[in-house]
């Protein structure tokens, strides 16, 4: 190989899984400084995307065949301790072991086991947030790419004669190739205003004002990605509302019309099979999910499950897998999958009993550099070709 141009083993490269990617990187020196280069990264995430792009196209059977395994991203925490850890997990529906295998990765420290710690998951970049209990809200403070081990602090909320409720969220902005967070803050008593701030990475600017928004969105966890958008539900009136993270603005998205009376707060985001999606719980034996059609722009039923259930049951759905699976946790310890042929739910695996889920949510590894984006950046201390992964 070593008479071939850097392009032609950029190109061989790039079409490996990460996992392979970092075993090759111990083959040599060269190797080693050709798998860092930042060129490499962006040949190897924009391959990956449009495997993922093929997968969900109807038009290409052939290219979802590339594509063998679901990741994801699990936060668990023992049930009566204070800490937290992350793990990365992946389905795949030929091999039993896959979905009962837990990686933990070294990560930056997350003060507690909450909900809502993982605010997005964006091309291989990981945000995370800290929870302040005393001002009610989370304050994502942390990008992070665990297969470099590339981290970097964001400024804290400026605390000081505050409180009040904040959601925020992470994504990326494919019309400016940049990522940006979202956070979102309401004083107590002045619901009907919010204060936007955006961050974007390597541009040395800080956090800047957005002015102020009139939905409330702090009910219900950080802003869904799809699209180049973060996206809320606000109950006051049912409105789906959008942020636009390239032009920085905010828009509605067309309602449901199945949206419930004021008082039902049983509606999240997902994005399954690479379309934003509704779920609804319906009380305690049922979950309706709506996709949003990218073409035509309005909402399709795309699952209706019925299950028995008690009222300790809560199924989370978090993944379509490229057989049209859909994978669900449960009762913050039990992994689950659907299957609508036979509209049957099947359990995958336990948790131990002493371990419970705060979140799950779907994961691409890459190798986006912070430091390539232009972040001060620092680095998880272990070997430079030591898998993130223990």
């Amino acid at each position: 190989m070593e008479n071939l141009q850097e392009e032609i083993i950029f190109d061989i490269f790039s079409r490996l899984p990460v996992e392979s990617v970092l075993k090759c990187r111990q083959v040599c020196k060269t190797w080693n400084a050709l798998l860092h280069h930042s060129y490499f990264a962006h040949m190897h995430l924009g391959r990956c995307l449009l495997q993922v792009d093929d997968h969900y196209s109807s038009n290409a059977v052939a290219a979802s065949e590339t594509i063998s395994k679901v990741g994801f991203l699990s936060l668990m925490g023992p049930r009566k301790k204070n800490i937290a850890q992350l793990y990365y997990l992946e389905y795949d529906g030929n091999d039993e072991l896959s979905y009962k295998t837990f990686r933990k990765i070294n990560h930056p420290h997350i003060r507690r086991p909450d909900w809502d710690a993982i605010v997005g998951s964006c091309n291989g970049l990981v945000c995370l947030s800290v929870d302040h209990p005393r001002y009610q809200f989370r304050d994502p403070v942390n990008i992070w790419n665990p297969i470099t081990r590339e981290y970097t602090n964001i400024p804290e909320f400026n605390k000081a004669d505050y409180s009040g409720l904040m959601t925020c969220g992470f994504g990326y902005a494919p019309s400016t190739n940049e990522y940006k967070v979202v956070r979102i803050y309401y004083r107590l008593g002045l619901h009907s205003a919010g204060q936007v701030q955006v961050y974007t990475l390597g541009s040395d600017s800080g956090w800047r004002n957005k002015g102020e928004i009139k939905y409330f969105l702090a009910d219900h966890g950080p802003g869904i990605l799809e699209n180049g958008a973060l996206h809320w539900v606000e109950y006051n009136n049912w409105n789906i509302v959008a942020f636009d993270l390239g032009k920085e603005e905010f828009y509605l998205l067309p309602s449901l019309p199945c949206f419930p009376p004021l008082g039902d707060y049983s509606f999240s985001f997902r994005v399954l099979g690479g379309c934003l999606c509704v779920v609804h719980h319906g009380g305690y034996d049922s979950i309706n999910i709506w996709s949003l059609k990218k073409k035509c722009g309005e909402w399709e039923k795309l699952f209706s499950i019925s299950y028995q259930s008690s009222k300790t049951d809560d199924y989370q759905p978090f993944t379509l897998t490229k057989s049209g699976e859909l994978l669900l946790w449960n009762n913050f310890r039990s992994f689950y999958r659907y299957n609508s042929n036979t509209g049957t739910l099947e359990k995958l695996v336990d948790l131990d009993t002493d371990l419970r889920f705060y979140q799950a949510m779907p994961h691409k590894n890459s190798f986006v550099s912070l430091k390539a984006l232009g972040e001060k950046c620092f680095r998880r201390r272990r070997g430079c070709n030591e898998n993130p992964f223990s």
